[in-house]
Order: structure tokens, then sequence, then C-alpha cells
């Protein structure tokens, strides 16, 4: 077999295959802290010396003077390890109107308002593999909010463009 490598021809295609494999989408080098995927940026915290805990992340900015608005991390939490979309919020939103989400025109999804700390409120939403699906295939995830009872709901939006390479980063398939 190594004869048949040994012509200029089967070389060529050989180190062709190759550089086609290495420069194929989803096939890079080991992800690391600070690569991106589309909008989302893959971020790690060590937790001890042979683990880390790794997430996407994707923040909302105002426009002038870049001021977070919203915060969205997509990652593996708790013992099961279940996929979960985290929404940190800013203070002062309406909690009995809750917080929603939706996927381009899929249904919307309710997030459970678990915490509010100096940073921000935190709404979660473990997701399920019909949510995955609509993820990986959707275009904009939007976020909403209401500021006070009333009031319109403050939807902002969230690229899902190339999510699904960040959800085989983190270990999601």
């Amino acid at each position: 077999m190594s004869s048949f490598f040994n012509t200029p021809f089967h070389r060529f295609w050989l180190v062709v295959f190759l550089a086609l494999e290495l420069a194929a989408p989803g096939r890079a080098a080991p992800d690391k802290p600070g690569n991106r995927f589309g909008d989302w940026l893959y971020e790690c915290r060590t937790l001890n010396k042979n683990n880390n805990f790794c997430v996407l992340t994707q923040t909302a900015v105002t426009t002038k003077g870049k001021k977070l608005v919203m915060k969205v991390t997509l990652g593996r939490y708790g013992p099961a390890q279940q996929l979960t979309l985290v929404a940190l919020l800013p203070l002062g939103i309406y909690l009995p109107a809750g917080v929603v989400g939706r996927i381009d025109n899929s249904r919307p999804f309710n997030m459970t308002v678990r915490t509010c700390t100096a940073q921000g409120c935190e709404a979660i939403l473990k997701v399920d593999p019909k949510l995955r699906w609509i993820m990986k295939t959707g275009r904009k995830l939007y976020i909403g909010f209401t500021a006070r009872p009333g009031a319109k709901v403050l939807a902002l939006p969230f690229s899902l463009a190339e999510v699904w390479l960040g959800m085989q980063a983190i270990g999601e398939q």
C-alpha cells in the first residue's frame, strides 16, 4: 500500500485531501477560550486542576457607551449536564411579567427568573431536544422583558449563526 503514495499524482491528492479535512468547518484546532462561533464567544472557567467549565456567550450593549444590557449564556449545567440557556437581564425589570424567549417565528417560551443580584436578574431555561433543534436551525433568538406593568415587551435579538458549532465545542450534539 505504501507504493500507492509514491507517485507524484497520488501524493498530490493525498495532500489535497488532508488540506480539505483540516480546513473543513467545525474541524478546526481544539476549541480554546476566546474562539468565536458566529457572534457566540467560547468562554471557560477553571474549576480545578483537570476540569474547565465552558459555555457560549453573547451580549447586547447600548449603542452609546457600549454598556451591557443583556448577556445570554448557553452551557451544560448541573449534575445531569443539561443544556441550559441563561439570560442576565438588567436590574429594574418587572418581575411579575416574567421573561420570554422566542426563536424566529416559533412559539414563545417562558424563562424562569431565578435570582437578582447586583449584576442583574438571571432567567434560565432548560433546553429540551426540540428547542435545541430549533436553535441549531434558527436565525435569531429573542429574549424579552418589560420594565413596568402594562409596558410593551422589550425583546432583544441574538444571532444564532454558527451556534451549532459552538454547541459541539461545549459537548452538545
